[in-house]
């Protein structure tokens, strides 16, 4: 516990306290005014508790009079300022525990924010960072603390659980669920589109809670290959339908590739299709909540002569304002990357990466685009050197005008061949303020992952993935990176293991520092082979949901985990899919987080005829 010097120079205690035998303050119990407590509750008499006066105040102690195993609030006394009071629920409780502690409140009112302030200082004191939780009205409580209990709260607020300790501290946030993920189900209308056998989610973005669209591909009648997209509205998903307008573009082969919503309703994607000549780039956008008609990427029909184009990404700012990239084949058979913008909802001409001409003199692709802001956007992806080395590149694009392309990692890529270094995602929290990830291979031939930063507009210097040279004997790439503010972002994707089985990990990146990679939590129980995480998106900083696949009794299942307060907790088999799943493979492919424990995903599974099908499933 605190020194109790220590404690009174912070002003955590004042004259008149009184120090328990176990260090814990109290006062005089508190007056009979009334104290109305919530429905269910009753106030809980002769509570040790310390009240610092002003407009910051301090609980410390553990309440005597608590029920262990119940709930209770802490909240103001009505009519007073100074005063605070112990409310005990007697059936059903918010809080699920056997033992606990009451948290340490900086809150002024009902309503306001929960501060639970962690040990530091080598476990002796109170640290600076404070974790603020909305849980509605008061503070939620439990009594007789143990060291190693889990603390489960549920209310306004997200779902949490926190390990304790003794006394007035606690814990750094352990394991969390994030939210509840409901029961993933079939996309709803896929089974009437997908008539020929398989269907996939590729795609999804949430532009607020329970509202997303989501896209990918399916097989009709014929064989062919068609694109959906299918949005959900509210919490509720609708009917996926083929991509408006791919009926008369595609003739053998399409894809939705990607789609990205700045705000309900308001969304654009990209794609691929096969017209008689070959494969060309689509892009189609929904406008408050309809789908427009899709349309081959302007400028492509002339950069296209190799008849091989697909949009990759798309990233949207604000509604009507997004940008994608992709690649195309040129005249000589060799791909090409390129850029092109939608301003004020119409997509401009595309056009070759400014400087990739000059790089590349193989073949080059854009592999993920991100925007901070309309016209101020950052992409990253791959071109061959003249040594027919594959390297990795980031662009920029500033107040929308795209700048040249900029070689990353070259001092880490030092195995050169096929392999080489790409750049795998990229994410933007604000404009010239990006992360990206991806892979490179060393002097031994191996492939590692890499992350790189873009600060206020500039590259920084491409860096190992901290602790995955520990991790990695193999293989390792970063597949996802996704940023909630400036510095603060998660990233994730796989490693080789020295049984030289696949593992997933997650990376975290805190006020610009990425610290040390570790295996996702829950998959060295759930993976008895190969794992691999796909996708990660955040909500706020220390706050993001991911998912990807695992091998399990020689099928491959699809898990999702969450990181809450920058802690991440345990990955679990996506709840439903277990049912579904009735083949070799499930996997999700895509989630994406509007606001923390608030994300929708979607993947595939197998299901008994041995098809795939295309699923998704929310987290609220």
């Amino acid at each position: 516990m605190r020194p109790l010097t220590r404690m009174l120079a912070a002003g955590l205690l004042a004259t008149g306290t009184v120090l328990t035998a176990a260090g814990a303050a109290s006062a005089a119990p508190a007056t009979a005014r009334q104290a109305a407590c919530p429905a269910g509750s009753t106030e809980v008499a002769d509570v040790p508790l310390f009240v610092q006066p002003g407009s910051v105040r301090y609980f410390v102690g553990t309440p005597n009079n608590l029920t262990s195993g119940a709930a209770a609030i802490l909240k103001p006394r009505e009519n007073s300022t100074t005063e605070w009071v112990f409310c005990q629920f007697s059936g059903a409780s918010d809080v699920v525990i056997n033992r606990g502690l009451y948290l340490t409140s900086r809150s002024t009112s009902p309503g306001g924010n929960v501060t639970v302030e962690t040990p530091g200082d080598g476990g002796t004191g109170f640290s600076s960072q404070h974790w603020f939780v909305a849980l509605g009205e008061g503070v939620l409580v439990a009594t007789n603390v143990k060291t190693g209990l889990s603390l489960r709260v549920r209310n306004s607020g997200p779902v949490m659980r926190q390990t304790v300790t003794t006394g007035f501290t606690a814990t750094a946030w352990s394991d969390n669920s994030g939210g509840t993920w409901g029961t993933a189900t079939e996309v709803p209308g896929t089974a009437t589109l997908n008539a020929g056998g398989d269907a996939i989610v590729t795609s999804v973005s949430c532009a607020s809670a329970g509202n997303c669209s989501a896209g990918g591909w399916y097989f009709d009648s014929s064989r062919n290959r068609q694109a959906f997209v299918v949005s959900q509205v509210n919490g509720t998903w609708g009917t996926a339908k083929e991509v408006p307008g791919t009926d008369t573009l595609n003739q053998g082969f399409a894809s939705l590739n990607s789609v990205s919503c700045a705000s309900a309703g308001n969304c654009s994607a990209g794609g691929q299709y096969t017209d008689s000549s070959g494969s060309q780039a689509f892009v189609v956008s929904q406008v408050s909540g309809t789908w427009g008609k899709a349309k081959e990427v302007p400028g492509t029909a002339a950069l296209n002569t190799g008849r091989t184009a697909a949009i990759n990404s798309v990233s949207c700012a604000s509604a009507g304002n997004c940008s994608a990239g992709g690649s195309y084949l040129d005249s000589s058979g060799h791909a090409q990357a390129f850029v092109v913008s939608q301003v004020n909802g119409t997509w401009s001409t595309a056009r070759e990466v400014p400087g990739t001409a000059t790089l590349n003199t193989g073949n080059d692709a854009i592999n993920s685009v991100s925007c901070g802001s309309a016209g101020n956007c950052s992409a990253g992806g791959y071109y061959r050197d003249s040594s027919g080395n594959r390297q990795a590149f980031v662009v920029n694009e500033v107040n929308g005008t795209w700048r040249k392309a900029n070689e990353v990692a070259a001092a880490l890529n030092q195995g050169g061949g096929r392999a080489g270094a790409l750049v795998l995602s990229v994410s933007c929290a604000s404009a010239g303020n990006c992360s990206a990830g991806g892979g490179y291979t060393d002097s031994s031939g191996r492939s590692q992952a890499f992350v790189v930063n873009e600060v206020n507009g500039t590259w920084r210097a491409a860096m190992e993935v901290p602790g995955t040279a520990t991790l990695n004997t193999g293989e390792a790439a970063i597949d996802s990176v996704s940023c909630a503010s400036a510095g603060n972002c998660s990233a994730g994707g796989q490693y080789t293991d020295s049984s030289g089985h696949a593992q997933a990990f997650v990376v975290s990146q805190i006020d610009g520092t990425w610290r040390a990679a570790m295996e996702v939590p829950g998959t060295a129980t759930l993976n008895q082979l190969e794992a691999s995480l796909n996708s990660v998106s955040c909500a706020s900083p220390g706050n993001c949901s991911a998912g990807g696949d695992y091998s399990s009794t020689g099928h491959t299942q699809a898990f999702v985990v969450s990181q809450v307060n920058g802690t991440w907790g345990k990955a679990k088999e996506v709840p439903g899919t277990a049912t579904l799943n009735q083949g070799p493979e499930a996997d999700l492919n895509s989630v994406s987080c509007a606001s923390a424990g608030h994300c929708s995903a979607g993947g595939d599974y197998t299901d008994s005829s041995g098809h795939a099908q295309a699923f998704v499933v929310s987290q609220a």
